[in-house]
């Protein structure tokens, strides 16, 4: 089950769960989540900019969350319904479960950002919306 961001409590469950996060960097986010027996198994987090760009950040408990309609109905938000042109998400080089997960979905890697967040290196996946429409989740 999709779940709305309705009282900060998926932002709050994310930030507990990944790495390196600064004080606020979930304030001027949008998020959605998947819950399964009434528990919140997976959080995403959307932060759109001008120029039709979203970066994105995805927890998860489990891979359970992972069914074909719920990626994309999680991917298909920031392409059909907000209107963006461009996913991107920032990734540490050494999360190899998060590197996996963006490839999976049909994310490409386009570089390392040196320093980028925190003083550290950062992998930059894409995903646009041309690709997405043309992608499996899409069938």
């Amino acid at each position: 089950m999709i779940v709305i961001e309705e009282d900060g409590r998926i932002k709050s469950w994310m930030e507990s769960r990944i790495r390196d996060v600064c004080i606020a960097d979930f304030d001027e986010c949008s998020t959605l989540g998947v819950a399964r027996d009434n528990k919140l198994i997976c959080g995403v987090a959307y932060w759109f900019w001008p120029h039709s760009i979203c970066d994105i950040a995805i927890a998860a408990e489990s891979p359970r969350w992972a069914t074909k309609q719920t990626i994309y109905t999680l991917l298909a938000y920031p392409f059909e319904q907000i209107g963006v042109n461009r996913v991107q998400s920032f990734i540490h080089p050494k999360n190899k479960r998060s590197r996996r997960l963006c490839k999976g979905l049909g994310f490409t890697l386009e570089g390392r950002l040196r320093k980028f967040h925190n003083g550290r290196d950062m992998l930059v996946y894409s995903y646009l919306k041309d690709e997405f429409r043309r992608s499996k989740w899409c069938e």
